[in-house]
Parts: C-alpha cells; structure tokens; sequence
C-alpha cells in the first residue's frame, strides 16, 4: 500500500482546538488566582479598623487683646519654639488712663518740691531733671501706643487699597493713615532723643548727688520717684506686644484668627498637628480577636496602592468606648452599624506613610 504525507494541520485550527481544549482552563486558573489575590489582599473585612494619630495642639493667648501680627499660614511647617503670632494684651484705653494717674502722680510729686526750693539746688535740679525724663517718657510711651494703633491702621488700609483699589478705600483715607503714621513716627524720635539728651544732663549730676546725702525729705521725693518710675516700666511692658511661640514642630492644620481681629483669654488661634506617631484602632464587641501587648498585626492604608507594615499592640483598652464617626461608618456591616469597641494602641510601622487621621485597616500578623 502506498503511503502518503501526512496532511498538514492549519494553524488556524490549532488555535481553535487550543481554545477549545486549554483555554477555559487557563482563564478559569487566572481567575481563580485573581479571585484569591483581591479577596484576601482588598474585599475582606478587617478585624480592626483604626485612623493614624499624632500630636494636635492648639495655640491661645492667657489674656484678651488684639490679634496684631500672624506669622504663619495653613498647610505650612512649624519648628517647635517658633513665633506664629503676635498679641496686644493691653486695651489703649487702660494704657491712656495708667498715663494719665502717672502724669497726675508726678504733678503732686512736683508741687511738693516747692518748701525744698531753698536747699541744695543741685539736688533740687537732680530731682527736677529726672521728673522731666519721667515726663517725656511717658509722652513717648503715649505715642509709642499711638504709633502701633496708626501702623496697624496703615497695613489694614494698604491691604484694602492695594487689593480693592479705590473702590473700598479712597486715596484720600490711604494719605491720611500714611499721614498719621509719618507723624506720629516722628513724636517718637523727637521725644526718644530728648529723653537721651536729658539723661545725659543727668548722669554729669549723679557724681556731686552722690557727694551729698539728701535729706529725709529730698528721700521721699526719691522714693516717690522710683514708684512712678516703676510704674511707668510695668506700663511700658504692657505695651510690648506677646509673642506666641509653636509648642510642637509640625504643620499648621487650622487658622482661626486673622490679624486684626479682638480675641478672648483662652481662644483657640492656630491648631497645630505633628507626623503621626501612633494608630488608634477599636476592635468591634463581634470580633473575636483578642489582643494583649505585644500581639503583631499588620497595618494596612487605604490608598490606591494598598500600602501595608507590621505594627505590635502597645496597649488594650481596659473599657468599651463610642467609636468616632468615622470609623463607625467605615465598619458598617449589612446596614448595621458597630458604634461600640475596645480602643488599642498600636505602633506605626516605620516605613507606612500615612497622615494624621487617615483611616487604615489592622488584622492579626498570623491568623
């Protein structure tokens, strides 16, 4: 019998039977695989749910006043110790009438060297030379309070004018604030170099007042001097505005003020919040996992790219607490809501970036 060549196969029907007969059984292996991979890495529930946790303060004045400088914006990065804002704690009024006692003060004082006009009139001078360093002073503390008020009014005003143009804020009302501050600018200087030259006057007696022990009486007027005097320096120093300092490095979370605005003893100003250190998660009262200190669990984030760590419980809640919102709406299961846990501290995983409150999910390392 005469043997023919076999008949060629066309590929085409290879790739046919190949569908037929292994490629069901390859899309079914993938999908099974793909089935695994999502349900256990994405789809299944976990035991814990928690949110990243650092350290959130808040930054407050302990005495009322005005809200003069703030140094920082939200989202931007503090060092702990740095100055965010600037607080006035004196009202102008208050200073206003604290000068006006002083002043008062020092005219009583003036009319009662009168009798002593008689004795030694370098002492006499001494003293009179320093009333009038005590006077000018106090008008240039007055117009060190004026200058502050017409520099404030001047920023608030260029604000205006330079962001609204003459809609809001006239040309006319922008020259007069510059006016204010320009003049009020040079009170100060004027009344800063009098009173250095006064004092200069003053120290060429204190050799020859020295030389000479007063009186009692001339001791009075001294000591009634020094009161005014120190009176007048805890006056000064309530003009000094009060730096607020960062009690933590971190970021600017909040704002809730902004300058110029009155604020009250103890309102919250800024709200600060480090890197987060820790994670707080609540074990729902139907879990049956049962932590102690020590147990390894592994910390998984919600981002798209499922980032994951392995973290340890450093402490378990000795009580059952309300979850926060967040999570309790993170955990609902068929419509029902676990609003009740037992809150757990765990370790960040190094290595795990996460945010401050950010949600992540927690099972046991070994199941």
């Amino acid at each position: 019998m005469k043997k023919y060549p076999p008949i060629p196969t066309p590929w085409s029907l290879r790739w046919r039977e190949f569908q037929v007969r292994f490629l069901p059984f390859l899309v079914f292996a993938s999908t099974a695989v793909a089935v695994v991979v999502l349900w256990t890495r994405y789809a299944a529930a976990p035991v814990m749910v928690g949110q990243a946790e650092g350290n959130l303060v808040t930054v407050s004045s302990t005495k009322p006043g005005m809200l003069t400088q703030l140094r920082v914006e939200r989202f931007k990065e503090v060092l702990a110790g740095a100055p965010v804002a600037d607080v006035i704690v004196a009202d102008p009024r208050y200073v206003e009438s604290s000068l006006a006692v002083i002043r008062a003060q020092v005219g009583l004082i003036r009319a009662g060297m009168d009798p002593l006009v008689g004795r030694e009139r370098n002492r006499l001078q001494y003293e009179q030379l320093r009333l009038r360093i005590l006077e000018h002073k106090l008008e240039l503390a007055a117009a060190k309070v004026q200058l502050q008020y017409a520099e404030s009014e001047l920023g608030r005003v260029r604000q205006l004018f330079e962001t609204s143009g003459t809609n809001v804020v006239s040309k006319q009302m922008y020259d007069v604030a510059v006016r204010d501050r320009d003049s009020l600018k040079a009170r100060v200087e004027v009344e800063e170099q009098l009173v250095t030259e006064l004092e200069t006057g003053l120290h060429g007696l204190v050799t020859a007042q020295a030389s000479n022990p007063g009186s009692s009486g001339e001791e009075t007027l001294r000591a009634a001097i020094k009161v005014q005097e120190e009176l007048l320096e805890q006056t000064a120093a309530e003009l000094s505005p009060v730096t607020l300092v960062a009690p933590i490095s971190g970021h600017v979370a909040m704002i809730y003020r902004r300058s110029g605005e009155n604020i009250v003893a103890g309102e919250p100003l800024i709200t600060i919040v480090s890197a987060p250190e820790r994670i707080v998660a609540y074990i729902p009262q139907t879990s049956h996992f049962e932590p102690e200190v020590g147990t390894k669990v592994i910390v998984r984030s919600r981002a798209p790219k499922r980032l994951s760590g392995v973290g340890s419980v450093v402490e378990v809640g000795r009580v059952v607490e309300r979850m926060p919102t967040n999570l309790v709406l993170s955990l609902r299961t068929f419509g029902t809501a676990l609003e009740f846990g037992t809150p757990v501290l765990v370790s960040l995983p190094p290595g795990l970036d996460v945010r401050h409150g950010e949600i992540v999910d927690l099972e046991p390392a070994t199941r």
